[in-house]
């Protein structure tokens, strides 16, 4: 666990980094849809993650599925227990969060990961404001998870 601001700090730093991003843990969150909701692990995480770690899509685009405010991508199990069969893409789902609550567009469902430290029901974009701010962008201990690439 690291400062939000080192991820970029190394890659400005260190030309042997190549890339880094930014992930933080949301302990429990609650996301609904339609009266369906559920208590959930997620994270947030910069756009390009999903091509960082190599996570497919099985749906949506990872280019692009984090990289607009209030995105989320989906495990598959999570799209299931809130759409049924439907298709969620482009559907909207209410997060209950202290810092990252709000509407959000699912862009995405998450294929098999694998082994990861990022076990979670949904991956959320960055969606900056005052309250979160100082913790994804700046220099504070224990906020974020980097890392760095060679």
């Amino acid at each position: 666990m690291t400062s939000g601001a080192l991820a970029g700090a190394l890659e400005t730093e260190f030309p042997e980094v190549d890339a880094g991003v930014r992930v933080r843990r949301i302990m429990e969150s609650a996301i609904a849809y339609e009266g369906k909701g559920f208590d959930r692990w997620s994270f947030v995480a910069d756009p390009d993650v999903l091509s960082f770690f190599g996570f497919p899509l099985v749906e949506g685009d990872p280019r692009t599925a984090l990289s607009q405010p209030f995105s989320v991508v989906l495990s598959r199990q999570m799209a299931t227990d809130l759409f049924g069969g439907d298709d969620p893409i482009g559907k909207r789902v209410q997060l209950t969060s202290t810092y990252h609550g709000g509407e959000y567009t699912v862009t995405g469902i998450l294929g098999d990961l694998g082994k990861t430290f990022m076990r979670a029901d949904f991956l959320l974009s960055p969606t900056i404001n005052e309250e979160n701010e100082a913790t994804w962008t700046g220099w504070r201990p224990c906020s974020e998870r980097t890392t760095g690439g060679t």
